[in-house]
């Protein structure tokens, strides 16, 4: 048994109810002895459409700190790697503050992992982790961890020599090779003493054991330069001395790099092993003792653990992961020791694990941009990090421009390591500036109120707003200029869907039902051009019907049209008889067929109710068993 169990008597004063705050999260204020006034929010675990994320103060790992509410405004909006697929967005509903700092020393004092990247390395040994979302929606909390030399590895694809990755956005130091990404801050901030290769990446430098490997493309090789830009998508290999040569001696433009990276678990005591695999970790913000293990809790004669003070800590069972802030240092509340925090996520909240994290002054939660405690200090203090529970919003993308597009700014406009405002600005353009749209799998991308593209302006490179760019020329995809429209017919109509589309060059058509190519036969006619022909529509060709359109720069894609195919032969036996009838029968009288699905076949006149209309139609085309339906009999 992992700890021992310890009996605490628990007296709940007063007790709200769960409110939604945003799809599968909630939140709840506990008033509990004490006296205490906690506050939680839950999200459930098997909601696809929710996520644990993590905020880094600034964006960055600095010295410089960033409240709470701020940092959760900084990620809304922003792109996450959630589901794998970069270039969703978060719609941050919860956010507390994260790990422990120290004055003037840049980021958390422990380790970081943020949408995927594992942007900052948790201490060898160093007695703490943190809770562990992963990118299947397991959860676990972390122990004593350490990065074994060995399996954290650059491999170079094209001659299999291999380097060991000695640190990620620290200090790099003479004989060094040191991983940099975007979290480091605009740039490296080395000296022009080394080798800088810069890596894209088709996604985010995740812990991936040997063999498995983040591979990317080597784009840049900068020597005796330093403070290389980092974009969001890249990883900077930067080294000197012997590794600096070796590095040299195996890359090239274009060649594939490859990064693989391990964490090993241990529990409390750092020699007895956890046993969990941190692979393809999404998030993770530090804490600093494991209140809560398998529904026990774990004693401590820590002293900051065992006074009452204010708390922030996370916490999980098999339904819920939960964020907990309970206040502290005042007379209506006067904060929690471990163990009073261990019988209020048992008593109150079933959970069975919890992880401590900074509290006192930090102790902050805001939910949908408003601050719900009390924080000690009188108000909100500046943090290193946080966690937060987000919604999913879809990837969006505009089809605006083109790669090889010409450009120009139509004002002043912030050029950008990343599409978002969220990320670093190495230089701001002029109005009336010219550049060429880059190719880019994310190029029009949507996040953080604007679409985005990524652009080369005569050596200035990195992502602009669309709206501060106007097209000037170049070859673009075609543009819809008239959609298909919906119908609802007769069986045996036929039905004529059109399009029309304004492109510059040749185009050609290609016709979709339940967006799966057809093809001329049967049915079907003018599949590949403008207008397609559907002859004598059955419930068979009833669907959802676009069209693609495409040029030699691209393809636009019609909205959707549904077909909905009235006919008396509900059941698909080609007649209309007895057993049809039955089913009309069921269904007569029911005034509104949206209300009850399961009639909307029996809505012969289209008119949402099923009524005595509808049973004269059916007179009408009534065949008997096996006899084959009249076309046209249905009015």
């Amino acid at each position: 048994m992992y700890g021992v169990f310890v009996a605490l008597a628990w007296s709940p004063l007063a007790w709200a109810q769960w409110t939604v705050v945003g799809d599968g999260i909630e939140y709840r204020p506990f008033t509990v002895s004490g006296p205490n006034n906690a506050f939680v929010t839950r999200m459930a675990r098997t909601n696809t459409n929710t996520a644990i994320e993590s905020s880094l103060a600034m964006g960055k790992l600095s010295t410089t700190r960033e409240i709470v509410r701020n940092q959760a405004s900084r990620y809304d909006e922003a792109i996450n790697y959630w589901g794998q697929v970069w270039g969703q967005r978060n719609d941050v509903i919860v956010a507390v503050n994260g790990d422990f700092f120290s004055s003037g020393v840049p980021g958390p004092t422990g380790g970081q992992i943020q949408s995927g990247w594992y942007c900052k390395r948790f201490p060898e040994f160093g007695g703490w982790s943190g809770m562990v979302w992963n990118l299947n929606r397991g959860v676990f909390m972390g122990g004593c961890v350490a990065n074994p030399a060995a399996k954290q590895i650059v491999k170079y694809v094209a001659t299999g020599q291999t380097q060991q990755i000695r640190g990620i956005n620290t200090t790099r130091s003479t004989d060094d090779l040191i991983l940099y990404t975007h979290h480091q801050g605009l740039n490296t901030q080395t000296d022009n003493t080394g080798v800088e290769v810069l890596v894209e990446l088709p996604r985010p430098l995740l812990i991936l054991p040997s063999p498995s490997m983040v591979t990317g493309t080597v784009r840049e090789i900068r020597q005796n330069q330093g403070s290389s830009l980092i974009p969001f998508d890249y990883v900077v290999i930067s080294a000197t001395g012997s590794r600096a040569a070796t590095l040299l001696a195996n890359v090239s433009v274009g060649a594939e790099v490859g990064f693989s990276q391990e964490v090993a678990d241990y529990q409390p005591g750092c020699s007895t092993p956890f046993g969990h695999d941190w692979t393809k970790a999404y998030s993770i913000a530090g804490g600093n003792f494991i209140y809560l293990a398998d529904g026990v809790y774990q004693p401590t004669t820590n002293p900051g653990l065992t006074a009452r003070n204010p708390r922030t800590a996370v916490a999980y069972n098999n339904d819920y992961v939960f964020f907990i802030v309970v206040d502290g240092r005042s007379t209506s509340s006067v904060g929690m020791s471990m163990s009073e925090l261990a019988t209020f996520s048992i008593n109150s909240l079933s959970a069975t694990w919890g992880y401590n994290m900074d509290g006192g002054g930090s102790s902050t939660m805001v939910v949908n941009g408003v601050v719900k405690n009390v924080p000690s200090d009188g108000s909100e203090r500046a943090v290193a990090n946080g966690l937060m529970m987000i919604n999913v919003l879809p990837r969006q993308q505009s089809a605006t421009f083109f790669k090889e597009n010409v450009v120009k700014t139509n004002t002043n406009a912030a050029v950008r390591l990343g599409p978002g405002t969220n990320f670093e600005s190495p230089s701001t353009l002029g109005n009336n500036i010219q550049g060429i749209v880059l190719d880019h799998p994310m190029n029009g991308l949507y996040a953080k109120g604007q679409y985005w593209w990524k652009c080369d302006f005569s050596g200035t490179v990195g992502w602009v707003q669309e709206n501060q760019l106007t097209f000037v020329s170049g070859g673009r995809p075609p543009s819809i200029t008239q959609q298909p429209i919906g119908q609802s017919v007769a069986f045996g109509t036929t039905v004529v869907f059109s399009v029309q589309a304004e492109s510059a060059i040749p185009i050609s058509y290609q016709w979709q039902r339940n967006q799966l190519d057809l093809s001329n036969g049967g049915p079907y006619s003018g599949v590949l051009t403008s207008a397609l022909t559907v002859t004598g529509a059955d419930r068979d060709e009833a669907g959802s019907y676009r069209c693609l359109v495409t040029n030699d720069h691209g393809t636009a894609t019609s909205s959707e049209a549904t077909l909905t195919v009235r006919s008396p032969d509900f059941d698909g036996d080609d007649d209309a008889d007895l057993s049809d009838f039955a089913y009309l029968q069921l269904c007569l009288g029911i005034p509104d067929v949206s209300q009850v699905p399961g009639c909307s076949d029996a809505d012969l006149d289209g008119n949402l109710s099923v009524n005595t209309a509808d049973m004269y139609r059916f007179k009408g085309c009534g065949s008997g068993a096996a006899i084959p339906l009249t076309p046209g009999c249905l009015p």
